[in-house]
């Protein structure tokens, strides 16, 4: 028994290996941990495909929920507790599967945003090395290959044919040299013995042998028989040729009384059809009047329902109107309100009050002020006269 080789690191196998070539790899370790019964089975999803994460699908967002479930349950495996939900965001889930991996020891050479799309190189490095690191978990063990007998007996029959093939060559070899001796001792040769010796001539190649050679070396590998990494049987399709023929016998056995089944199963349903149909019929004609009165009770409701609408609009309306006459009234009260300040206000009557008492004040300053010099002019006046009477 050997244990499973350890496989290369992601960033190593990305260049030699495509994403079909990883993806055949992917199913054939998913199939040695008994994906079907643990992950099928109970998570509701299809059998992977050799195109199921190489290829963009036709929904990306399913293709990336069935690869972030694939990858939660082979981190579960491998002892980490995981788990993501439909509704994550992909970004994050990429990052998450990044991490978790890292804690297993698995490093990848490559961003999270490739994992975002559920196809390519990416996931599927990510799902080949997660699936045999879960092997490495479950301790799993190749055992030693198993040859059939077959090809022993199949081996020794092939000798005995080449065996055969060398009697027969050597014995029409001796014919031919005896024909070819009695034309050379000047014995007659009919027709039909020209005719063969035409016929067995040897055949010339014009091909050049370098070329042949080469054309040899390139088709040799390609008529190998390959041999089958499972271990089975390379000529199973004999088998399977034989069930087919078996399960063929079969079906031609039962079919008689499945036909029978079937007929009288179609049979069934066409009369429960014609019942239903009937009684479809007969609550068609008994709910008549309460379909008319839900139908004009449905038509006064769009009526009723159609004036409210038109009520609603009239309200609006008038809402409308009134806000704006209720503008243009406290645009008036406002021009009110300033107009009576401007009446009500006396401070400009009391200042011409107090203006005019200071012109009386002045007034009658300038009339004592006239008096006065007026006086005076008169009283020089009088010495003026006095002087010149004297």
């Amino acid at each position: 028994m050997v244990e499973p080789e350890e496989s290369e690191t992601p960033g190593q196998s990305s260049e030699s290996l495509d994403a079909g070539v990883l993806m055949e790899e992917i199913v054939d370790t998913l199939k040695l941990i008994n994906y079907e019964e643990s992950f099928l089975s109970t998570k509701g999803f299809k059998p992977l495909t050799r195109a199921q994460f190489s290829l963009p699908g036709a929904n990306p967002s399913e293709q990336f929920i069935y690869f972030t479930a694939l990858a939660s349950w082979l981190l579960q495996i491998n002892g980490s507790q995981a788990s993501f939900n439909k509704y994550d965001d992909p970004s994050t889930v990429a990052n998450s599967i990044i991490v978790e991996m890292k804690k297993l020891g698995i490093d990848l050479d490559f961003p999270p945003g490739k994992l975002r799309g559920g196809h390519g190189e990416g996931p599927c490095l990510v799902l080949l090395a997660l699936a045999k690191k879960a092997l490495q978990a479950k301790k799993f063990k190749f055992g030693k290959p198993i040859f059939p007998k077959e090809n022993e007996m199949e081996g020794e029959v092939i000798e005995d044919d080449e065996e055969g093939e060398i009697v027969d060559e050597a014995i029409q070899e001796e014919e031919e040299e005896a024909v070819f001796a009695e034309v050379a001792a000047g014995q007659p040769v009919n027709q039909a013995e020209e005719e063969g010796l035409k016929h067995n001539a040897p055949v010339w190649s014009s091909i050049d042998p370098n070329e042949w050679l080469l054309e040899v070396e390139r088709v040799a590998p390609r008529l190998k028989l390959p041999l089958d990494p499972t271990g089975g049987d390379i000529r199973e399709w004999r088998a399977h040729l034989e069930q087919t023929k078996q399960l063929k016998e079969n079906i031609e056995k039962d079919l008689p009384d499945v036909e029978l089944k079937l007929r009288k199963i179609a049979d069934d349903l066409s009369k429960a059809v014609e019942r239903i149909g009937s009684q479809e019929k007969k609550i068609n004609l008994s709910m008549g009047e309460i379909a008319g009165d839900y139908r004009n009770q449905a038509n006064q409701l769009n009526e009723v329902t159609t004036r409210y609408k038109q009520a609603n609009e009239n309200v609006a309306e008038l809402s409308s109107h009134y806000q704006h006459l209720g503008e243009k009234i406290e645009e008036i009260q406002q021009k009110i309100e300033t107009q009576g300040k401007m009446v009500t206000n006396i401070s400009p009557l009391q200042a011409i009050k107090e203006g005019l008492k200071l012109l009386k004040v002045e007034g009658k300053d300038m009339e004592l002020r006239s008096a006065v010099l007026s006086h005076a002019l008169f009283q020089s006046k009088l010495k003026e006269k006095s002087t010149n009477d004297a």
